[in-house]
């Protein structure tokens, strides 16, 4: 076959199209279904000096340095996600026990703290409370329970009473600990929270059961105390778990025992009533015999006042009328010495001075022997 070279790009056409021809002859056709064309080994033996190689790794040189390139990008990021895969986090406020996803298993002795964990791929945790948790048994709209029913203790009073039915409003706090965290999932799973209630109810009812119904008012603080006491012993032997507070809400009686006891409790302050009104009677009444008392004290002091003011004043006025015929004695004896008078003379002298002394406005009578019997 002999071929025109006049222009160089037609030639390597021509030797191309060449190339194709003779490598479909080199190849046979098994179908669709056995691949399509396939190489005819003798004859491309005969023709191994004219075979070209049409791999891009023979033609390109870099090309083996990309493949192993894009193999590492894909190694590195199917490490990335595996990785990422084997890390699980726990919240501060949580503790958590690792789940094997594969298995289904719960490795229940290594508790984990807060924080980002390194487990293993399609590993996860099961979380738990680190914080206190409260429970409430109320009509309330925030309570998870309503209220338990119970029965009160045999009245004392009463050999055949069998105790009231009661009504049982409450509150707890509980708290899980780290180390037994494991305990509470493999006896209770993650339901542990249905299980505490139920020790709850049980433990207040029994506790209610040792009181008559009068102490849920009159001993009200000991029978919260002793159901306290009582819960944090159930829950700790039974549920693994701390109670730290307790808070008896509200004591319901049947409506009709209620009835009776509000009037025997309005019998008992009648009671106490009339008896400080008796007691404020007693102090009034003591305080007027205290006023009467002390008036009559008073009244002695005035007396004794009066009487020692009239004694004081009666004897002035004896000492004055004293001094005053002191004066006149000694008067009328020196107008005797002056006068030269008889003490016959002295005497008429004091008569007639009586009866014409200065300020006198009534009459007197001289010479009669009864005067009173004159008129005026």
């Amino acid at each position: 076959m002999a071929f025109n070279f006049g222009n160089q790009d037609e030639g390597r056409s021509l030797i191309d199209d060449e190339r194709i021809a003779r490598n479909l002859q080199n190849q046979q056709w098994a179908g669709p279904n056995g691949g399509g064309y396939t190489m005819n080994r003798d004859t491309n033996r005969g023709n191994n000096d004219d075979d070209d190689c049409c791999s891009p790794d023979c033609c390109d040189p870099g090309g083996s340095a990309a493949a192993f390139a894009c193999c590492f990008c894909c190694l590195l990021v199917v490490g990335l996600v595996v990785f990422a895969w084997s890390i699980a986090s726990v919240n501060p406020t949580q503790y958590g026990l690792s789940e094997n996803g594969w298995t289904s298993t719960v490795d229940m002795k290594k508790v984990y703290g807060a924080g980002l964990h390194l487990l293993g791929p399609n590993f996860f945790f099961i979380k738990f409370p680190a914080y206190r948790i409260n429970v409430e048994f109320s009509h309330s709209a925030t309570a998870g329970s309503p209220p338990v029913p119970a029965r009160t203790g045999r009245d004392l009073n009463d050999p055949d009473s069998g105790g009231q039915p009661v009504t049982l409003s409450f509150s707890f706090q509980y708290a899980l600990d780290q180390k037994d965290v494991g305990k509470v999932y493999k006896e209770f799973g993650e339901q542990y929270e249905a299980r505490y209630l139920l020790f709850a109810r049980m433990a207040v009812s029994d506790v209610a059961q040792r009181y008559t119904p009068h102490k849920f008012w009159d001993a009200r603080k000991e029978v919260s105390d002793d159901m306290f006491a009582t819960l944090q012993r159930t829950l700790m032997k039974f549920g693994h778990c701390t109670v730290t507070g307790f808070q008896l809400l509200q004591v319901d009686f049947p409506s009709k025992y209620e009835s009776m006891i509000t009037d025997i409790q309005l019998q008992v302050q009648q009671k106490l009533t009339s008896e400080y009104q008796q007691q404020v009677m007693n102090v009034i009444k003591n305080i007027d015999v205290m006023t009467s008392v002390t008036a009559a004290g008073i009244a002695s002091i005035n007396a004794g006042a009066a009487a020692e003011a009239a004694l004081i004043i009666n004897e002035a006025k004896t000492k004055g009328f004293y001094a005053q015929q002191k004066a006149k004695a000694q008067a009328y004896s020196e107008l005797q010495s002056m006068l030269q008078l008889s003490n016959a003379e002295v005497l008429d002298y004091v008569k007639v001075r009586s009866m014409t002394g200065e300020g006198r406005n009534s009459q007197t009578v001289v010479g009669m022997s009864q005067p009173s019997l004159v008129g005026s």
